[in-house]
């Protein structure tokens, strides 16, 4: 059947618990490339966007987005995402108003083997620095939350996801080694990043490239505050 570009998900949540917004229809996968949320109401809501790719319970380690606010009568439109859901992924959404926002995902249903230059959609990393501000975590050291970067294959960025779950601004820095060597100055891809309360940067497009011998870092100059997660794809190297 091969690529179906199509609505992928709509929901208006009835209360304010966490809605299932999109699950990747049996067999395939899922590439979601846009989503709009839409306010409707006289005042404003509140919304929470979740990617969980292995079953666990939506909290702000899989959050994207986090409380940020809807003015009446208004729309957030999130354009150019590359978010990938296997058959285990899960797209869920939460308002802090009963039947306050709609939720939209759009994007592109397929079959692995559709792809023809080999390339996988994935989610490479996602962690919430704890234990302290300012300690660093390796976010491409585990793939999906339990297995090492596979060697055979050259990773790809496309979008990166800074999201602050907390209610008092925070800082973020990420740091990028091609040869795993220790993270420093000379390492630093972006410095003290400020991240406002309840905001998200959304860095899309990045097809920036990460070596399976690489380390990639971030830290939060607020404890637990600043979750990062990582989406694209990766290559078998013999394809280059």
């Amino acid at each position: 059947m091969g690529f179906i570009w199509k609505t992928l998900g709509q929901a208006r949540p009835a209360d304010t618990n966490v809605a299932t917004l999109y699950v990747p229809s049996v067999g395939r996968k899922g590439l979601v490339t846009q989503l709009n949320v839409v306010n409707k109401t006289l005042s404003s809501a509140k919304a929470r966007i979740f990617l969980d790719v292995d079953g666990a319970v939506p909290n702000k380690t899989s959050a994207l987005y986090y409380d940020v606010s809807i003015q009446s009568d208004s729309s957030l439109i999130l354009q150019n995402l590359c978010i990938p859901l296997d058959i285990n992924g899960t797209l869920m959404v939460r308002s802090d108003i009963t039947s306050a926002l709609a939720f939209h995902a759009f994007g592109v249903e397929y079959l692995q083997q559709d792809m023809e230059d080999g390339r996988e959609f994935l989610q490479i990393g996602q962690v919430l620095p704890t234990g302290g501000p300012f300690i660093p975590f390796d976010i491409t050291g585990t793939l999906n939350g339990s297995n090492p970067l596979d060697p055979n294959y050259k990773y790809f960025i496309e979008n990166f996801f800074i999201c602050n779950t907390s209610p008092e601004n925070a800082e973020g820095s990420y740091y990028y080694d091609s040869d795993g060597n220790v993270l420093d100055d000379n390492s630093i891809i972006d410095t003290y990043v400020p991240v406002f309360k309840n905001q998200t940067i959304n860095l899309n497009r990045q097809n920036f490239p990460i070596d399976s011998n690489g380390a990639f870092a971030v830290f939060s100059g607020v404890d637990a505050s600043i979750n990062f997660s990582i989406f694209g794809y990766r290559k078998p190297k013999r394809s280059f």
